[in-house]
């Protein structure tokens, strides 16, 4: 168990209604955390009413006590949300708040379209800040890091503030990627000897390997992802903001349940409990 044996994730909206709800694929996703991690307890930063999704009242039914709500008391996330206009767009708010949560609350962070694969303590250096790094395709040469899955140790947040610190140099009209991702790099390899090692980079193949193409998301609801079987990935990532529409929002327990594909093979044992109910409770389901 990790000793900082939490991980955070955010779901903001800018109105009432104006980002996807939490959905099916929120509930594995999350679910897949719990069930892979025992022990590991869930906080959700949220400004949306998340009681009046069915998905996350059967997730909560589930494991009540390993889910907690967060953000309502916390100054610096409040403050985020009340200048969020300052973004180009609400993700790049939720960006923000993840490195404030790395600073202020440490233990892990994660997209909420990332599905856990297998126990990812044996991934993490707990004596260090851990972010993965994008290497180019063609070069395979680190040129950036990702920012879906970090890890901040217990106790140690200068090294958090120090990429927060860099975040905010971010200035509205600039771009984003450059800002969430590159320039953090760009700064860590200025950086001096002893900052570098309070570091340890995660190869992005372990995490995220390589779905940011919208073939090869698609590929992951369409046909089979060998990358991904082949037992050595921590996470995967569904890429909500290419998929949302085509497969993510009409995805449905029958889809995973009869459809053999590599996400259906992947998340099939998460879902299993409510096929059966289902089976007993259709109408129920029906209107999730």
């Amino acid at each position: 168990m990790l000793q900082c044996n939490h991980v955070s994730f955010v779901m903001i909206e800018k109105e009432k209604g104006s980002y996807h709800p939490f959905s099916l694929i929120h509930y594995i996703a999350l679910k897949s955390w719990l069930v892979n991690n025992p022990g590991i307890r869930v906080y959700l930063f949220t400004n949306m009413d998340l009681t009046e999704s069915l998905w996350f009242l059967l997730l909560k039914d589930e494991f009540e006590s390993f889910i907690e709500i967060k953000g309502e008391y916390c100054r610096w996330f409040q403050d985020t949300l009340n200048h969020i206009d300052d973004f180009e767009m609400v993700a790049h708010a939720a960006d923000r708040i993840k490195y404030q949560i790395l600073a202020e609350e440490q233990g892990l962070v994660s997209d909420t379209d990332y599905i856990c694969m297998k126990p990812i303590q044996s991934l993490i250096d707990e004596s260090k800040f851990n972010i993965p790094i994008e290497s180019d395709p063609i070069s395979y040469h680190p040129v950036q890091f990702g920012a879906a899955l970090m890890y901040s140790p217990k106790g140690d947040t200068n090294t958090a503030h120090q990429f927060l610190k860099w975040h905010q140099d971010y200035k509205k009209g600039e771009p984003w990627a450059y800002y969430c991702c590159k320039y953090p790099y760009e700064k860590y390899l200025e950086s001096d000897a002893k900052f570098k090692e309070s570091i340890h980079l995660i190869p992005e193949r372990l995490t995220d390997p390589l779905t940011w193409s919208k073939q090869r998301a698609a590929d992951l609801f369409l046909h089979n992802r060998y990358d991904l079987d082949n037992g050595i990935n921590y996470t995967f990532h569904v890429s909500e903001s290419l998929l949302w529409d085509r497969f993510l929002k009409p995805l449905d327990l029958e889809h995973i349940m009869t459809v053999d594909t590599t996400f259906t093979r992947a998340v099939r044992k998460y879902v299993e409990n409510l096929w059966d109910f289902k089976a007993q409770c259709p109408k129920v389901i029906e209107f999730a």
